[in-house]
Order: structure tokens, then sequence, then C-alpha cells
């Protein structure tokens, strides 16, 4: 249908995307993975031409070049925040009312044509995200392409959202964070890496499903690792001969004729052995993150104890009754997910449960800036001393997550959100809760790093309460179900 080069370089001529193609064809549904930071939005703003990667030096060819893209970004601008429904969707044309009608009404069965006049700013995440879909969806698009979609979505809205990739013929590129719609809907996949400590680039594109893809990539993984492995056997062997052989005509020369042309001759070939050996390609060990450990302070072992209780009569969120009669007791080593569909008040609950707290709480806000001082760095954030042994500690931990040591020095206000969650975790565990209280931890992780929260939740011992859409999070982790409705909670 078409085909995309793409060369993308920082204005002081770093690579971020080099030499890359690929050609896009009907019913292709290409799921876009990769960690936190590692150029997935630069892809996808670069591939449509987006305005504000200006600031990067941007070389793309398309054929043909008609090819018209539809495009979801992550946020609205100011302005389109600031516009009424139509005025966002129909931008003047007035013409397609006629076809925005029937859409409206299938696609945002939750509102009404009173709702024509609201402002976007006043809609759910997930109404926002219907709301732009139906936009490009009356725009004559060739090539959809969407940009963590799937984040604002609860659990309905997820499944009506891979509903609507199945029914849509033209090809979908999209980048998302939940495994679930990964699965159901990518029929290839593009990853994103950065490798040897994000020091060098690597984009895979993969024919196939993301289950495939992932089975494909672990074979890769071990069969690459075990060649640097014995790469570096090899060179540490031929180093060791190396400098036997350097020493023993270093001694010569100091002890017999130095003009002796033979000897010269021979330490030069030796300095250019060592020159060549440095000069070859050296395999790179692909970097995985890895669990940590939330360690509580108390053994969950013996008879079970009350750790957390709420009884909220009535819920308001400005001034508005939203739901009543939210109880609920948690017991040690208890796990439990708290679901509902998008605006029924679920964050406001978790607010309301935090101001009560006592004890030994560990809690993660979905607002990172009331987990971290953005101003600090990663660090400075994790350990409240100077205490060398702490910060060695945090260092290894960021390690395994993959945070270069530049990442764990600067501003965490200079992070990626998935980068400000796995900190927020790591600050938590740092003080051992017996409680864990989450606001969709997970909403901003890739699905590779999403491996090693999953078992570091499975693993804790102590009680977890965590507001969640992420269906394989709640599969993997928790025991109960507790979905919030205008009248209190049902235990599905």
């Amino acid at each position: 249908m078409f085909n995309i080069s793409l060369d993308v370089k920082t204005k002081q001529g770093r690579d971020l995307i080099t030499s890359f193609s690929m050609s896009v064809n009907h019913g292709d549904r290409i799921g876009v993975v990769g960690e936190e930071g590692n150029g997935k939005s630069v892809f996808l703003k670069s591939l449509v031409n987006c305005p504000e990667m200006r600031n990067l030096k941007v070389s793309r060819a398309l054929h043909p070049e008609s090819i018209v893209f539809g495009y979801l970004g992550q946020e609205l601008s100011s302005e389109e925040r600031s516009q009424t429904i139509l005025e966002f969707v129909l931008e003047g044309s007035w013409d397609r009312f006629g076809d925005f009608v029937p859409l409206f009404l299938s696609m945002v069965p939750m509102l009404t044509e009173r709702d024509y006049d609201r402002c976007m700013t006043s809609l759910s995440g997930g109404e926002c995200v219907r709301i732009q879909l139906l936009k490009l969806q009356l725009l004559a698009v060739d090539c959809y392409v969407l940009d963590e979609p799937t984040n604002n979505l609860d659990m309905n809205g997820l499944i009506w959202f891979e509903a609507w990739m199945d029914a849509q013929t033209i090809p979908i590129i999209f980048v998302s964070h939940d495994l679930e719609t990964l699965r159901h809907s990518a029929n290839r996949i593009l990853h994103f890496e950065q490798l040897h400590r994000k020091s060098i680039s690597k984009l895979t594109l993969f024919e196939g499903s993301y289950d495939e893809y992932i089975q494909s990539r672990d074979r890769s993984l071990s069969h690459h690792n075990q060649q640097v492995r014995f790469q570096k056997r090899f060179h540490a062997k031929q180093e060791a001969k190396w400098q036997k052989q350097y020493q023993k005509v270093g001694h010569q020369l100091q002890n017999v004729n130095r003009a002796d042309p033979g000897l010269q001759k021979k330490m030069k070939n030796l300095k250019a052995q060592k020159n060549q050996r440095l000069k070859q390609e050296t395999l790179i060990h692909r970097d995985q993150e890895v669990a940590i450990k939330i360690e509580s302070v108390h053994q969950t072992t013996g008879p079970l104890k009350v750790v957390l209780t709420f009884d909220i009569n009535q819920l308001f969120i400005k001034g508005r009754v939203i739901g009543t009669d939210y109880r609920y007791t948690l017991m040690s080593g208890e796990k439990v997910a708290l679901v509902g569909p998008n605006g029924c008040g679920k964050t406001t609950l978790f607010n309301e449960i935090v101001q009560s707290l006592t004890g030994n709480v560990g809690v993660m806000h979905q607002d990172y800036h009331r987990n971290l001082d953005v101003k600090k760095n990663a660090i400075e954030n994790c350990i409240d001393s100077s205490d060398k042994e702490a910060r060695t500690a945090v260092r290894y931990a960021l390690g395994g997550l993959n945070f270069t040591s530049d990442e764990m020095e600067i501003p965490v206000e200079f992070l990626s959100g998935g980068q400000k969650a796995k900190i927020s975790l790591l600050k938590i565990l740092r003080t051992k809760p017996d409680v864990l209280l989450l606001d969709e931890p997970t909403r901003n992780l890739s699905p590779f790093s999403l491996v090693a929260i999953y078992e570091m939740l499975e693993d804790y011992k102590g009680a977890v309460l965590c507001i969640t859409h992420d269906r394989q999070l709640i599969d993997h982790v928790f025991e109960d179900v507790l979905e919030m409705t205008p009248k209190g909670f049902i235990k599905r």
C-alpha cells in the first residue's frame, strides 16, 4: 500500500532512527513496542510529519506521497482542550455533520446530543479517546497512527477499542502498553531497543503476533548472549596471550641490542595486532530488567489480622455525590484489585482512604508528582541519607530496571512517565511496607517492564489494594476483584 523510509537525528547529530524503512499493507496492525524513552513517540511523530519535530533533523521519504495519516497523540493541544466536541470533530466542516451523528451514537453511546457543546476537558479519558477516533474516522485517511490510545481506557473501553480495530480495513500503527491489546490486535511488531546501557539504537520489524515475537526474541536473546559469553572468553585468552608476548619482546628489547630489526618488527606487529583487535566488532549483551523484591516488615505467617479498613458512606466529586456505601476490610497478605468504568470515582475513593491511613503503608499515586520530588534525581528520591551502602543498593536496583548512570543523576522531571513509575515503586519498597495502596501502577510501563513489576508484586508477602485496568496484572497478582458501582462494591 505504501513504503516509508526514515532517518532521525538530534540537532547535535546523535542518531535516533537510522536508515529505517518498511512497507505497510492493508490489514496491517503494527504494534510499536519498547521500553520507556526508546523513541516510539518520536517514530510516530516523524512518520506523520508532526510540526513539533522541528527540533530534530528528520529525513522522511513516503511512497506514494499522497498517503494521508490519521494521528492520535498522547495529549490534546491547549486549543483542542478548549473546544467543544462539535468544534473539535468538525473543524468548521459542517458538511460532515450528517456522517458525524450516526458515528457519535455508535462510538460514544454514553453521551447524547445534549453533550455536543461540552468542552473536551470535561470528558473522561475514555470518552476523549473515543471522540478522537471518531474524528479520524470521519476523515478520508489511509492509515491510522495511534500513540498510546489504551492509556486512559477502562476494561470495557479496552474491549471496545480492540473491536473497533478489528472492524477497520485500513492499516493501523499503534503504541500500546496493554499486553492484552497487543496480543489480541497486533499482527506485526516493531520493537525499539536501546542496547549497551542505551548507547546503541536497534529497530526490529517482526512479521507475526506479539506472543510469537516474544518467543522468537527469547530464543534469539539466549543464543546471542551465549555468543557474547563465548566471545568474552575468547578475547580474554587473546589478551592474555598478547600480554605474554608483549612482555617477552619488551624484555628482549631492554636486554638485547635495541637496534635489532627483527625485534623492532616483532614489537610493531604486536602493536598492530592490539589495534586490530580493538577495532573488531564486539557483540553487545542485551539488557533485560530484573524484578526487585519488596519486603514487608512483618511476616504474614500465623493468624490473619486486619491491616486496613475503611467505611465511606458517601463519596463526593465537586460537591456532588457519586456513590455510597464503600466499605472493606483488608486482611494481611490479601491482594485485591479495584476496577470500575472511567469517571466512577476510583481515584477519589483512593485519596479518601489515603487520608485516614495509619501504620506502615506504601502509597503510589497515579500523579507521580505526589510520589516524588521531581526536582531531585532518582537516587535522592529513594534514600534520605548520604549513606554509601544505601546509595549503592539503590543504584544497583535502578540499574536492574534499566536506568543508565545519567538517568539516575538527572532531575526526575526530565524522565518518562514509566521511569517515574519505577522510581515510585522502588521508593516504596525501601520502606518495607506491610500494605501497598497503588493507583494504576502499570499505566505508563512498557510490556518489557511489566514482567518485572508483575513478579515484584507477585512475590510481595504483604497486603495490596490496587486500582487497575491492566488485565494481565489482575490475572497474575490478584485473588479478589472489587468492582466499584454507585451503590458500593460488587465482588467479582
